[in-house]
């Protein structure tokens, strides 16, 4: 059946001409359920958004950008500084795979450089070159040039692979140091651009969520799958994201708005980050499933024990003897102010210990 016969067709069926329904073709039944089983075993296919090559020409050069004063054809190619050489010619070739592969080629130093940065910048929390959305002459010039390059070679030569490459800064002595700066490495360089120590430094709002639903004994750590409600326990990495109704959690620690590429955020220390610590719904409902698992646990079998367990899950150390002291009151003050159980006490404990800053158990917490 061609094309126009299938649209005659079509307008038949509309029109009412043909008869289309079981009860005017009863003798097709048998027909349409082989037809109904066979097409319930096939798999939903899986679609993907891409670009065809279409018939493309070179792009006239627009005089100060003024798109009504066009000049001559500029030739399709990559950076002039770097390959001044124009893409073959060919009606039905955008430049787009050229573009991709001169980008990506061993030829271009520009990429690797770019892109060992940004992974430098998320290890140690500040790039080799502190804008790392600029390595042009209005940015900032790298703290140490030759290891920049030196891991940029590093990273091609290991074929681009992130893990691989990850895997030699985390080994690395740089990574390996105390977060103490020495006396003279504060006053000589307090900004640690020399890599004296390992910096010490925030965690972004991804992790902050992340963690404390570990806490909870909830976190869902599925891979893949389709995004998820950020009211539940997944992962952050896999959360809804709406550009104009961003989780309002996330926006209080510098959850950074996704209209643009952002290669590095902002690390703000603001009264609203300890306002949602204390009364965030979400933080209070994490709160009372970290405390209700350890009073569920049955290998904690006095209040000792289960405090021990709080610091140990939130500090990764016991608590002195005086922080234990102070929580074991907290929990009773806070269940016979409030009169209900002591239940509530040690979720208000869990909850206290979630923003240690404002915690009233201790000067020490």
């Amino acid at each position: 059946m061609s094309d126009l016969e299938a649209d005659f067709l079509g307008a038949a069926l509309q029109a009412g001409l043909l008869p289309n329904t079981l009860a005017e073709l009863p003798e097709v039944a048998p027909k349409l359920a082989a037809f109904r089983k066979a097409e319930a075993a096939l798999a939903a296919p899986t679609r993907a958004p891409g670009l065809l090559e279409g018939f493309a020409f070179d792009q006239p050069l627009f005089v100060r950008g003024d798109h009504k004063q066009p000049a001559e054809a500029v030739p399709r190619r990559f950076l002039e500084a770097l390959d001044a050489k124009a893409y073959e010619p060919g009606e039905r070739q955008s430049g787009r795979l050229q573009l991709a592969e001169s980008m990506a080629g061993p030829g271009n130093p520009l990429t690797p450089r770019v892109m060992v940065n940004r992974l430098w910048l998320h290890v140690f929390g500040q790039g080799l070159v502190t804008t790392p959305d600029n390595f042009g002459r209005l940015g900032e010039p790298p703290s140490h040039p030759e290891l920049l390059d030196y891991l940029a070679t590093q990273f091609q030569e290991q074929g681009g692979s992130i893990k691989a490459f990850l895997r030699t800064l985390v080994t690395s002595r740089a990574f390996r140091m105390e977060s103490r700066a020495s006396p003279a490495a504060a006053e000589r360089d307090p900004e640690n651009r020399l890599l004296s120590h390992f910096p010490s430094r925030r965690l972004e709002a991804e992790a902050i969520r992340d963690s404390m639903l570990a806490l909870t004994g909830k976190l869902d750590a599925t891979l893949g799958g389709e995004p998820a409600n950020p009211d539940g326990y997944r992962r952050s990495v896999y959360g809804h994201v709406i550009r104009n109704r961003l989780d309002p959690f996330l926006s209080v620690f510098d959850f950074p708005v996704p209209a643009a590429t952002r290669g590095r955020r902002d690390s703000t220390n603001v009264p609203a980050q300890a306002l949602a610590l204390l009364n965030d719904p979400q933080v209070n409902r994490w709160a009372a499933d970290w405390s209700k698992r350890i009073l569920l646990d049955p290998s904690l079998t006095n209040d000792r024990d289960r405090v021990a367990r709080l610091f140990a899950e939130a500090f990764n150390r016991p608590p002195q003897e005086e922080e234990l002291t102070g929580s074991l009151g907290f929990v009773d003050q806070a269940g016979v102010e409030n009169g209900t159980a002591r239940a509530l006490g040690w979720r208000s404990l869990a909850q206290a210990l979630l923003t240690p800053k404002n915690s009233s158990i201790s000067g020490k917490l």
